[in-house]
């Protein structure tokens, strides 16, 4: 079956540098379907906030963007998005939010943030300025679970949660999806990332270096460990990562070729990689081509 581009997101050869040099994201192309959460994965500086930032065309970028085969100046009301940083009207009581808000935007259906508020036991009095990190965190979530937006794009949508309330949020954000909704939202939480993304990109350095799901990852990938003296015996077929460790050498692999040779060997311990350990592979292991 081929990807619909009239429906989903897709990212097309998208670059972004920054005025210092910096080149942020390096030529993302990525087809994420509706109707799925897919999560952002990767260390600080990866490109996942800057890749979300030129998606909602708030940054200027190279290359396309389309959001249900349309660009974002054309579709941006079935768009809702909650940023890692959380700045708002501090001298607002949650009260007053509501009711500004709910004239702002029109999405916003107040009975559902009423609801949202109360859920997350946000008080109404009191000014958004003495809420913690969590409770404006919960406060952003109230606003973008309160709208019937296509699309929730949240960036690092648990911080500041305790883990009884980012379960919650988990929870929520699956029932959407269920209702027909598409999650995008970035993460370095790896438990969180198994337990509620349907598919993920992981980035290093600008690039996706591995976009799929977690099935796929644990059918076509394996990691082989060897210690250093029987790793230095290998002659290393190519295609392949490898992390050097005190004691040891871990070897990630895709290739048919190295995967048909090392399951011979006596010398090393082959297994099925984790997200996590795939995760910390991939980002610290060295590609050898």
């Amino acid at each position: 079956m081929g990807i619909n581009l009239e429906e989903g997101l897709q990212f097309d050869h998208v670059k972004k540098t920054y005025r210092n040099g910096v080149q942020a994201v390096n030529g993302i192309t990525l087809n994420i379907p509706k109707g799925c959460v897919h999560a952002f994965l990767g260390p600080n500086g990866a490109g996942k906030t800057t890749s979300l930032k030129a998606a909602l065309g708030f940054i200027s970028y190279e290359g396309t963007v389309r959001w249900d085969g349309k660009p974002i100046e054309e579709n941006r009301k079935q768009v809702v998005f909650v940023p890692e940083e959380k700045r708002f009207y501090e001298h607002w009581t949650l009260s007053e939010t509501l009711k500004i808000c709910t004239q702002m935007d029109t999405r916003l259906n107040s009975e559902k943030m009423q609801a949202y508020f109360h859920f997350f036991e946000l008080p109404t009095k009191k000014k958004i300025h003495s809420f913690s990190l969590g409770m404006k965190t919960a406060l952003y979530l109230s606003l973008a679970f309160s709208t019937e937006a296509e699309y929730i794009v949240l960036d690092e949508p648990t911080s500041g949660l305790d883990p009884i309330k980012r379960d919650d949020v988990l929870e929520i954000i699956r029932q959407r999806v269920i209702e027909g909704k598409t999650v995008l939202y970035t993460s370095h939480i790896i438990p969180e990332v198994e337990k509620i993304a349907d598919t993920f990109s992981i980035l290093r350095h600008g690039l996706v270096v591995y976009n799929g799901n977690l099935d796929g990852l644990k059918e076509k990938f394996r990691v082989f460990t060897f210690s250093k003296e029987a790793w230095q015996k290998q002659k290393a077929p190519k295609d392949v990562i490898v992390t050097v460790n005190q004691n040891q050498v871990s070897v990630l692999t895709d290739s048919d070729d190295a995967i048909s040779l090392w399951n011979k060997e006596k010398d090393c311990f082959c297994e099925v990689p984790t997200l996590e350990s795939f995760f910390q592979l991939t980002i610290r292991g060295e590609r050898h081509v």
